[in-house]
């Protein structure tokens, strides 16, 4: 179901770092109680088994579990989280299918044990959980029923040494049944205002290069290097974006194309939208949806802040 996906892949993008089209049947062994019961469905949610060391705790308004397991074998992914945190009764309402009115959920000391072979992404994944003294992620979440407004304060996960990716995104016209039916409540969600930031050092920003590269098909690649390279993404920019940013904008996306393959510091991309951009839409913008039409009528901003610019 491709809205129950969506919302999966928030989700998992902290938990999977990936979501994935088709996983087995998955079980989750916890006690009864209701700290065990919201992380049970939140595992069937994101389609993953989740095991903790001892079954989690409640303490000071938090549910908290140790030495936790999340795997999905039959994709070959394992992640271990030392620690795992959640506002007490903040997975709840996914027992009746219902969203969350706050969700708060940290994670430390994130190990990667499998993941897929020889894909790009999963790749830099892997390299830089291994560089890292301590990789973190964190979800913040809350849901206003009255005005159908889902607003995701913060998706972000943190490899340590200033390398961190971030986003922020509010949602509108989401249903409180969103769970229960999401093919049919699903149809009408949209973005109206949506932060994505990467920051990193040089080894971080070219780890990204080099796997968006080798994510490529070899024959959509120039021959003569990175020079064509930087030359086609300009007049991709130029084909997609030149109306939409601002004149300040226009010269950081040139600056961080001039700096490819070595990009470093902040670069974040920002869209606000009155009427808001249907996430069907977003999810278009891979196939039929140039970019030009799907932001029609947003207000777009680029930022690049490179190492040493001060």
């Amino acid at each position: 179901m491709i809205f129950k996906r969506t919302l999966a892949t928030v989700l998992a993008s902290v938990f999977l770092m990936a979501a994935s089209p088709a996983i087995s049947q998955k079980m989750i062994r916890l006690d009864g109680d209701k700290c065990a019961s919201g992380l049970r469905m939140l595992a069937s949610l994101i389609d993953a088994t989740i095991t903790p060391a001892s079954p989690p705790r409640q303490f000071a308004g938090k549910c908290q579990a140790s030495g936790v397991v999340v795997s999905d074998i039959s994709n070959d992914i394992e992640l271990r989280f030392k620690q795992l945190r959640w506002n007490s009764g903040g997975l709840t309402p996914l027992i009746e299918e219902l969203l969350p009115v706050q969700l708060d959920i940290d994670i430390k000391g994130i190990t990667l044990q499998n993941a897929p072979k020889n894909d790009p992404v999963w790749g830099f994944i892997r390299q830089q959980v291994s560089a890292a003294r301590s990789v973190d992620s964190e979800i913040r979440w809350s849901f206003q029923a009255g005005e159908r407004k889902l607003d995701l304060n913060s998706l972000m996960l943190d490899f340590g040494n200033g390398n961190r990716l971030t986003a922020a995104i509010k949602l509108i016209n989401v249903s409180p049944k969103l769970l229960s039916q999401p093919e049919v409540f699903g149809l009408a969600i949209a973005a109206s205002d949506a932060t994505v930031s990467i920051e990193g050092n040089r080894r971080f920003g070219d780890g990204i290069v080099q796997a968006i590269l080798a994510s490529v098909p070899a024959t959509d690649l120039p021959i003569e290097g990175m020079s064509e390279l930087r030359s086609r993404l300009r007049q991709a920019a130029r084909d997609n974006y030149q109306g939409l940013l601002d004149s300040a904008s226009w010269g950081k996306l040139g600056q961080m194309i001039d700096d490819i393959p070595h990009p470093s510091g902040l670069v974040s991309l920002q869209f606000q939208s009155e009427t808001g951009i249907l996430l069907l839409r977003l999810a278009a913008v891979k196939t039929s949806i140039g970019v030009k039409k799907l932001l029609d009528g947003a207000h777009v901003n680029f930022d690049y802040s490179p190492v040493g610019s001060g």
